[in-house]
């Protein structure tokens, strides 16, 4: 039987798709909102799930909104809690800084969706105007 035909080992294959989920994470604008299960899928390849995300919410590490059921973060967040969860940081160093600047990057990043949404709701009351005319 030839080399070809052998399937890649699991291995390979997972370490491949992680590092093409990994760049389709990066890849992301900083503040495009990403729901908590698309989260747990490209960035810890599904090794914590959606529950591990809100109890980190509940520390404060996490930042996250709520659009109807569904949960959603942004690419900064994760990349923000990251450096909160690192381990072997100091307590009092930087962490306080890191926790205001995620909190503060939050505010801009909800004033940024809730002006979004205001657009979309004026352009489709527009549209329906428009089309009743």
């Amino acid at each position: 039987m030839s080399d070809e035909r052998l399937p890649k080992p699991l291995h390979a294959r997972h370490a491949i798709s992680q590092a093409e989920e990994i760049s389709r994470f990066t890849d992301l604008p900083a503040d495009q909102p990403i729901s908590l299960k698309r989260a747990c899928e490209l960035i810890f390849s599904g090794e914590i799930g959606e529950a591990s995300l809100k109890a980190e919410h509940r520390r404060g590490t996490l930042e996250l909104f709520k659009i109807g059921r569904q949960y959603f973060t942004t690419r900064r967040h994760i990349e923000a809690m990251v450096e909160m969860c690192l381990v072997g940081v100091p307590p009092g160093s930087d962490r306080e800084q890191l926790l205001m600047r995620a909190q503060s990057d939050a505010n801009i990043a909800r004033l940024a969706l809730k002006a979004s949404i205001k657009r979309l709701r004026q352009d489709l009351l527009d549209q329906r105007k428009t089309n009743k005319s």
